[in-house]
């Protein structure tokens, strides 16, 4: 049975794990940073965590899941605040020594749920990873979109909320200021007066016991997805949701706002039977959704080939 390395990269943390055929993770190490660090520490970082993690498991393929625009033909990593593409396929590729396949973190997460999660028998969903960011991914026809220029399913910056928060893209009130971690941590403050509030997890846990400030925040966030949700509806007749990241996890304080919020501003009759279900495959859906990548690659000797000269 054929290992895969597993690399994961989020604004905090670098995620790392050796991953078998079946999806089940056999080893994994992490490291959180304070800033997302600059190429060549990124590269110097995940090379390190990868050379300690593959030790006696010799993974085949390696597939990297990453935030924001990914140029998979390219091997680039893009920033849409920027533009300015880093070349990190190449870089891993050279000093790994093995294929290195990357793509957006919540596409990954996508093609996990569709292979090795709830997904399976569904051609067309939508994936929303709420964690610190905000991110969608889309299976059309059982094909998975990327758009034009690998943009498509940024719905953390759908602007939600006019004159609200400055988000990092450089609008104001986007989803991603609304219903993100980070944001729900801010708004927790806000209402609470507590200058230093506790993570969304504590958070979470207060609304659980009734704290009313906690309660509103989640409330908020959830009436701001169901909105997105509803959009997407509309617009795309999509009909099965997945919902996961950190924030998604808490969908039992999220879930009965965000239909209430739905089935008032989508249309009834094309949408009468979407459905929002939180990911099976839980906080590890990208780890998961990179071994996915392998297991297409290392079965398909065409793309196998072409990987290691310019992507797929």
């Amino acid at each position: 049975m054929s290992n895969y390395l597993c690399v994961s990269v989020t604004s905090t943390r670098l995620n790392c794990g050796i991953v078998n055929e079946k999806g089940q993770i056999l080893n994994y190490h992490y490291m959180y940073f304070e800033d997302t660090p600059k190429e060549k520490n990124m590269v110097n970082l995940i090379e390190r965590v990868s050379r300690s993690v593959s030790k006696g498991y010799n993974p085949t393929i390696c597939t990297v899941a990453v935030p924001e625009i990914v140029d998979t033909v390219m091997g680039l990593w893009n920033s849409f605040t920027n533009g300015v593409g880093i070349p990190l396929r190449d870089s891993l590729q050279k000093r790994l020594g093995i294929p290195v396949f990357i793509d957006n973190d919540v596409n990954v997460a996508a093609v996990g749920e569709k292979y090795f999660g709830s997904m399976t028998y569904n051609y067309n969903f939508f994936y929303l990873n709420v964690s610190n960011g905000i991110g969608g991914s889309m299976y059309i026809n059982n094909r998975l979109y990327r758009g034009a220029h690998n943009g498509a399913g940024e719905i953390g910056h759908i602007p939600i909320e006019e004159n609200g928060e400055k988000c990092y893209c450089g609008n104001e009130g986007c989803l991603e200021t609304i219903a993100s971690s980070v944001a729900i941590q801010k708004y927790y403050g806000k209402l609470t007066n507590d200058p230093n509030p506790p993570i969304y997890k504590e958070i979470a846990a207060r609304a659980r016991k009734g704290d009313i400030s906690a309660i509103a925040v989640f409330s908020r966030a959830a009436y701001a997805l169901g909105r997105t949700i509803a959009t997407i509806l509309n617009t795309t007749n999509i009909t099965r949701f997945v919902i996961g990241g950190t924030v998604g996890m808490e969908f039992d304080l999220l879930e009965a706002k965000i239909y209430e919020t739905i089935s008032k501003f989508a249309l009834k009759t094309p949408n009468f039977d979407f459905k929002i279900t939180k990911t099976t495959i839980g906080y590890d859906a990208a780890l998961i959704g990179c071994a996915a990548y392998c297991l297409i690659i290392s079965n398909n000797p065409d793309v196998y080939a072409t990987l290691a000269k310019k992507g797929v």
